[in-house]
């Protein structure tokens, strides 16, 4: 369901519809840098199964059925609306200028985005550094370096030591598939994750209904929004996403009664 920050061809479509029109394949911010120019790369941000070894390995849903399914909220068709479940408000984004445009070796990735992750956590130390007493609190615990390192070479479930990445342990090939593609964040809580390059601060992540990914949502604070309340919250898709911690339903476990509804503009 979505797109996952690459805008549509096709004008007027609802943020939660897929652009079939799109080629398989298409032409990111990411170069091949030669002496003689830049030859743009064809990354995976627009393609849908992209992300298809991530549906068959995580569940962050969880394994009981909470909601009443997907349902249309308007006579036009273009709302949709599910339940979920707001995780965290996203606080701080890399720099997209900082992800580099060079294309390297998958078991060279890590090294050569020192920068990337450098950079992001010293604009954490920033924020935290005046945020509330608890997120200053697990910030300053150090818990936040193991699961920002879990990001970085997919292994996404802390309560999970022996755990490998969804390529059979090949952290390369993680890292050049994801990593290269979206960007990292770290939420007001200090829970670290990455994803699509349009992600801002402020953005939400949210489980939603028969989605085995969180879901990174924009709130759309227009006061014309009817029905508007504590019980529907009127969102725009951003992207799906994937967040240390609470990939296996962590996050959802015992908290049936506080998914709400969501309208997906």
């Amino acid at each position: 369901m979505g797109r996952r920050g690459e805008g549509a061809k096709l004008e007027g479509l609802p943020s939660w519809v897929i652009d079939w029109s799109q080629d398989r394949w298409s032409d990111g911010f990411f170069y091949f840098d030669t002496e003689e120019h830049k030859v743009p790369v064809q990354v995976p941000e627009a393609d849908y199964w992209a992300h298809k070894p991530l549906y068959y390995h995580y569940c962050a849903d969880g394994p009981v059925m909470v909601g009443g399914g997907p349902r249309l909220l308007d006579e036009s068709g273009r709302v949709l609306g599910l339940d979920g479940f707001l995780v965290d408000r996203i606080a701080v984004v890399e720099q997209r200028e900082v992800l580099g445009r060079q294309r390297v070796p998958d078991d060279q990735v890590l090294a050569a985005s020192a920068a990337r992750y450098g950079e992001l956590m010293g604009r954490c130390h920033e924020y935290f550094s005046s945020a509330s007493e608890e997120s200053r609190r697990r910030w300053l615990s150090g818990r936040w370096m193991q699961e920002y390192l879990g990001v970085v070479t997919g292994k996404l479930d802390a309560a999970n030591p022996g755990q490998t990445c969804p390529f059979d342990g090949d952290e390369g090939s993680w890292a050049s598939t994801y990593l290269q593609h979206h960007v990292l964040f770290v939420t007001e809580g200090a829970k670290a994750g990455f994803g699509p390059v349009t992600s801002e601060p402020g953005d939400e992540v949210w489980i939603l209904e028969l989605c085995r990914l969180p879901v990174v949502l924009k709130h759309l604070k227009s006061e014309d929004q009817e029905g508007e309340g504590p019980n529907r919250h009127h969102v725009t898709w951003v992207g799906d996403c994937c967040v240390n911690g609470i990939m296996m339903g962590q996050a959802v476990k015992g908290k049936e009664d506080a998914w709400v509804e969501v309208a997906v503009h």
